[in-house]
């Protein structure tokens, strides 16, 4: 089953929203002993998965990556 890309969106989105990606989570959290250092690899993974977000939006809108892959496996299958 492949994902649209409206699912791709939707999770990379819940995932750049989630606690584990914030540097100032609190006292409790996983990220709560970082340095600056942790603080910026956070937020650079942040803008990547930001940035396949919106090329994912802006060039894929319609799912031809998806539908590419699903029948490259469908030729493969029947080679």
């Amino acid at each position: 089953m492949t994902r649209s890309q409206d699912q791709l969106s939707k999770l990379l989105q819940l995932v750049i929203d989630s606690d584990t990606l914030k540097a100032s989570g609190g006292p409790n959290t996983r990220t709560a002993r970082l340095g600056a250092e942790g603080s910026r690899v956070l937020e650079n993974v942040k803008n990547v998965l930001s940035a396949s977000k919106a090329w994912g939006d802006e060039k894929n809108g319609d799912d031809l990556i998806q539908n590419f892959f699903v029948r490259l496996h469908v030729h493969r299958s029947r080679s």
